[in-house]
């Protein structure tokens, strides 16, 4: 009986550490990887496409990592199939569900192995609350974990491990450093500590459950940055003779959602002196022109270009070389003399050679 209450619990427990969290959102019924309007998971800090890698140590698995990506996320009215879990919760609404690709990874042979695809992995609707693992929601309002969301994350593992006879006798939450802990100390040894980021990402997760001692612990996770770039003109050179010219943009190569890819989903808008352009795809040149009416000075040009993240604005000042008018003037004047000496020229030649005929 105790042989099989090990391995109820280690099945259990295997699941808790290799799962995602979900929660409700207001706004949208579904969240999805769209490119660059691609949106965050409300009460997460997650964006669809983005990759979580952990480092785990625990039941002696040679997959020494595990990637979590983000697929999407919605609202539902079950779990797993599940319409309730009685009896602790009732039935399930208007809930939000964020789907994973999980993936084992061994890192001495790079194998990788996927154990589910477009996992439904946790649920959250404000009161039904079944997940633990990679994140847990924040507090829009601070874009922080909160206590209370710390106190809900430590009661459900509590209740998890409640219903195959295994309780903690302490319990405690560490709102100032986004962590909690659960442990014996007359029973047994047995403890559990979850350590998160303010943002709700696992940090780091110990345990000792007599039976298994396991940690896993943040590997790498998204900078989550808006664009990196700068531009200039095509030749680099700021001080120009013409009023129209071209500029380059440059982005520098970032992986901002952690999934090993460079990014190359971005877009840009150009200040024109009285309104931005609309957001397109940056071309190899960007066309630009100060205008008829431009007249020797420094001229400041502004570009914005975003990703998912967000928005940067950078700026350059081009000083413009007004045209010297009064060389053209003269350059002017010098070829019409020259025409109209031209043109005498031509006209003696031609009357000297009519004279000669008439003799």
């Amino acid at each position: 009986m105790k042989s099989s209450k090990k391995v109820i619990i280690i099945g259990i427990f295997s699941v808790l550490i290799f799962s995602t969290f979900l929660i409700p959102n207001v706004s949208a019924q579904e969240w999805t990887y769209i490119g660059i309007d691609t949106e965050r998971i409300q009460e997460f800090s997650v964006y669809p496409s983005e990759w979580y890698i952990y480092n785990n140590t625990h039941y002696g698995t040679v997959y020494n990592h595990s990637i979590y990506e983000v697929v999407k996320a919605n609202i539902t009215d079950s779990f797993m199939g599940m319409p309730n879990y009685p009896p602790f919760y009732g039935n399930f609404t208007n809930g939000t569900c964020i789907y994973v690709n999980l993936y084992y990874w061994n890192t001495t042979s790079d194998e990788r192995w996927c154990y589910e695809k477009e996992w439904q992995a946790f649920y959250w609707n404000g009161t039904a609350y079944l997940g633990i693992g990679t994140f847990i929601p924040i507090n829009e309002d601070t874009g922080e974990v909160s206590g209370d969301i710390l106190s809900n994350y430590s009661y459900f593992i509590g209740l998890t491990f409640s219903q195959v006879n295994v309780t903690f006798e302490n319990s405690a939450i560490y709102p100032n450093s986004f962590s909690v802990q659960l442990w014996n100390t007359t029973y047994n040894n047995a403890y559990i500590r979850v350590n998160f980021t303010e943002r709700g990402i696992l940090n780091k997760m110990e345990g000792n459950l007599i039976f298994n001692m396991f940690n896993m612990t943040l590997y790498s996770k998204p900078a989550q940055l808006p664009p990196d770039f700068s531009f200039t003109t095509e030749t680099g050179i700021l001080t120009i003779d013409t009023k129209d010219f071209k500029l380059n943009v440059t982005i520098n190569n970032a992986d901002n959602n952690n999934n090993g890819i460079i990014d190359t989903d971005y877009l840009y808008r150009v200040f024109n002196g009285t309104g931005w352009t609309t957001w397109a795809p940056i071309p190899n040149l960007i066309d630009f022109d100060l205008g008829s009416d431009a007249i020797e000075a420094g001229y400041g040009i502004t570009i914005e270009v975003k990703n998912m993240y967000g928005v940067t604005q950078e700026q350059i000042l081009v000083y413009y070389n007004l045209p010297d008018e009064t060389s053209e003037t003269i350059s002017g004047y010098l070829i019409f003399l020259v025409s109209i000496i031209a043109m005498l020229g031509v006209s003696v030649i031609i009357y000297k050679y009519h004279k000669k005929l008439k003799l």
